[in-house]
């Protein structure tokens, strides 16, 4: 009997363990028949939510109001520290908070005085991404302009761009104490405005006889000509030869024929007052060969009579070139008629800035044209997760502070951004078109942004510090080696002295300034309210709440109300005046996401990558701490 029963029991096992495969190879079946579990995730700069849903409401936003019905909203994401671009794109890539990942400001230098210095904020992250966890777990992932992504280490996913928040932008060291801008592997050249008549942020050419020129080898006899030497820099290459091309108006007067100089027989483009050219195609020499680029120019002005021209020029964008990897793996994207704009030249620094709105709107359309054509291409691949980041938006509202300044008028700076939310719907919309079915969205907005209409003045860090005798300038430069409390390049981090103590008199000392400076920067107000000028003053060490921690980057952070933190930065809480908010929000939309559900508790950023990786059916990257959004998603 006993001998039996153990016969018995170790058929029935054998009949379980069969059953039990049986069982597993039918799943297995279904899994492999079953349709792709995929993710898009897409990232945009700066959306403030209370503008999408006005225009949803005016009709302008079709691809989002279908998102905000049949989706799921999170109004309340909360970038806790700093409300700036790349911390908050590097904790939702990687699912840490910044402390665990270690990007705090995008200007690192170890003293907290300069020369700072600006990198691949990709090399100094510490934390795992999304994306690698999902390919080291055998998904296959594409990426396309993520901010902060480079250097790639994908080894069998595609990547097109994401050093900086351009396509293919990257950030180099200062060595004085200045912000001295990106420059764009992707654009050989800056945006220029050529004028025949002087002025601030214009280069000068002149008009002459086309016969008196280079440019009689057309044989356009008696008519007038414009020459116009491309400004090329790169920063990785030594620039061999400008480029140089001619408009040549005819006598009869019509439409400007634009020629490649020593290209005499064809003309490249035609252009007309207040209209862009077709794409330019040109080849670029530069110390590791020709590259092959292109450009548009737009005629802002001409009267060949009193000979006066102003024409605007794209950045000279290379075709060929830029981040992609594996090198070759996106060749389908050098054939696209469009062409990328490096969205920053909006800033400061660029002749962009002295556009008109209506033309920079024109610029950032150009962007997205070639956004969406790229979109289109790519998606025809296999995917299981898809990353995506449009900056255009914010660009846009960056544009907006910089024309304030110029005098432009609040009518056209919000026509400027409500267009350029209307282009990121277009862009949307192309993107629900394209996407394979059963793909679920993530969208993510990492901050808002405060108009420039919405901000109230306020004293800076180092004025409080100076007041309280605590910083020292030489001139209008502080001068470092008197100074006892100073801030960092970004305001809201506060250095102070001695930075290393070596002896018990010396910690003293420094634990005095640091007293000093809460003090100061706690009790400072604006205004005739009088109204705390910080809301938040606390030492590096009591921070974690706010995500700071690890390595000390500073002695004190020092956070403002959103208003009179500029149109984004170090600020708490979030909440400005109008439509302008520091808040982000998600918005998913798929069929793994929960219809019509709108979130009241609090995200943050680093919740993304835990939720994409549990639609994804795979483990969070390796340092995530985020959690996954249950509620938005079934």
């Amino acid at each position: 009997m006993k001998t039996g029963h153990h016969r018995g029991a170790l058929r029935s096992v054998r009949r379980w363990a069969a059953l039990c495969t049986l069982f597993a190879l039918c799943c297995q079946g279904a899994a492999q028949n079953s349709p792709r579990r995929r993710v898009f995730v897409l990232g945009i700069g700066s959306v403030r939510l209370a503008v999408i849903e006005r225009l949803v409401r005016q009709g302008r936003m079709p691809s989002f109001a279908r998102l905000l019905k049949e989706g799921a909203l999170a109004p309340e994401l909360l970038n806790v520290y700093p409300n700036k671009s790349h911390t908050p794109w590097i904790s939702a890539a990687s699912g840490a908070p910044a402390g665990a990942h270690g990007v705090f400001s995008m200007m690192k230098s170890d003293s907290g005085r300069p020369p700072y210095r600006q990198d691949l904020l990709g090399r100094l992250r510490q934390a795992e991404y999304l994306w690698e966890a999902a390919e080291r777990q055998g998904k296959l992932p594409i990426l396309l302009n993520w901010p902060d992504a480079w250097p790639s280490k994908l080894k069998r996913g595609t990547q097109i761009g994401g050093a900086s928040l351009s396509v293919n932008g990257t950030f180099y060291a200062g060595e004085a104490n200045a912000y001295r801008g990106p420059i764009h592997r992707f654009a050989l050249g800056a945006d220029e405005i050529f004028s025949t008549e002087a002025g601030e942020g214009l280069s000068p050419i002149q008009v002459v006889p086309a016969a008196e020129s280079a440019a009689r080898a057309t044989g356009s006899g008696a008519g007038a000509a414009i020459r116009v030497e491309l400004a090329c820099r790169d920063s990785d290459r030594e620039i061999a030869r400008k480029p140089v091309l001619w408009l040549v108006a005819p006598e009869s007067g019509g439409p400007l024929r634009v020629y490649a100089e020593g290209n005499w027989t064809k003309p490249a483009a035609t252009v007309e007052i207040g209209r862009w050219t077709d794409r330019i195609d040109l080849q670029v020499e530069t110390g590791g060969g020709p590259v092959a680029a292109a450009v548009r120019l737009k005629l802002l002005a001409f009267d060949a009579a009193r000979r006066r021209a102003k024409l605007y020029a794209t950045p000279v964008s290379a075709i060929r070139d830029g981040r992609v990897a594996p090198a070759g793996a996106a060749p389908e994207l050098a054939g696209l008629k469009s062409f990328p704009i490096p969205t920053p030249v909006f800033l400061s620094a660029y002749s962009a800035q002295w556009l008109d709105p209506a033309s920079q709107g024109e610029l950032l359309a150009m962007n997205g044209d070639w956004h969406i054509d790229a979109l289109r291409l790519l998606l025809r691949r296999p995917f299981d997760l898809f990353v995506f980041h449009d900056n255009d938006v914010d660009w846009a509202e960056h544009a907006v502070s910089v024309n304030v300044r110029n005098g432009v008028s609040r009518e056209a700076c919000e026509r400027l951004v409500d267009d350029a939310y209307a282009d990121l719907d277009r862009r949307v919309g192309a993107i629900l078109a394209a996407l394979p079915p059963k793909t679920t969205i993530l969208v993510m907005s990492q901050h808002g942004i405060v108009s420039p209409w919405e901000v109230r003045p306020a004293p800076s860090v180092a004025a409080v510090l100076e007041r309280a005798g605590l910083l020292v300038r030489a001139g209008d430069a502080i001068d470092y080696d008197k100074s006892v409390a100073f801030p960092a390049a970004e305001g809201g981090l506060i250095h102070v002295q001695p930075k290393n103590p070596a002896s018990p008199e010396q910690r003293a000392t420094r634990e005095r300034n640091v007293e000093a400076a809460l003090v100061a920067l706690s009790s400072a107000t604006e205004g005739a309210a009088k109204q705390r000028a910080f809301t938040v003053v606390l030492r590096w060490e009591d921070a974690a709440p706010f995500g700071i921690f690890g390595a000390p980057q500073a002695d004190i952070i020092a956070l403002r109300p959103a208003a009179t933190g500029g149109i984004h930065g170090a600020c708490w809480p979030l909440a400005a005046g109008g439509e302008s908010t520091l808040k982000g929000f998600y918005l998913f939309w798929g069929p793994a996401a929960r219809t019509g559900w709108r979130e009241a508790r609090p995200a943050w950023p680093e919740d993304l990558a835990p939720t994409a990786a549990h639609l994804l059916g795979i483990a969070p990257p390796a340092d995530s701490s985020g959690a996954v959004l249950h509620r938005m998603i079934r």
